[in-house]
């Protein structure tokens, strides 16, 4: 059933990307959806299933280059944590380095 996507037109409405088409006798409309850092296409219209959906945004990306539109990723809405803690402040080699006696009793 995926073969034969046709694409009808790609529209841009408030800057997203809007693809138009069949698959088969069904309709679909595709548009721009940012999922985190990604650009994925958003399939409505028919009762396809997940497969049919995930080449019908291939086929649609496709167009919206081809149609010289940018797909390029926005910026994330938070920024990442930053990873591992604080960095540990080296002490000089040359400084000497204090070190306290400890004793230890063993009771035999």
């Amino acid at each position: 059933m995926a073969k034969d996507i046709k694409i009808g037109s790609v529209d841009v409405v408030d800057g997203k990307a809007i693809v138009i088409g069949t698959v088969g006798e069904q309709s679909f409309q595709a548009a721009q959806l940012q999922w985190g850092g990604k650009v994925l296409m958003h399939v409505t219209g028919g009762d396809f299933d997940r497969g049919t959906r995930i080449a019908i945004g291939h086929a649609a990306k496709k167009a919206v280059r081809a149609a010289g539109h940018d797909l390029t990723p926005a910026p994330l809405k938070r920024p990442r944590k930053a990873k591992g803690s604080e960095p540990v402040a080296e002490v000089a080699s040359d400084a000497p380095v204090a070190v306290d006696e400890v004793v230890f009793e063993v009771a035999i």
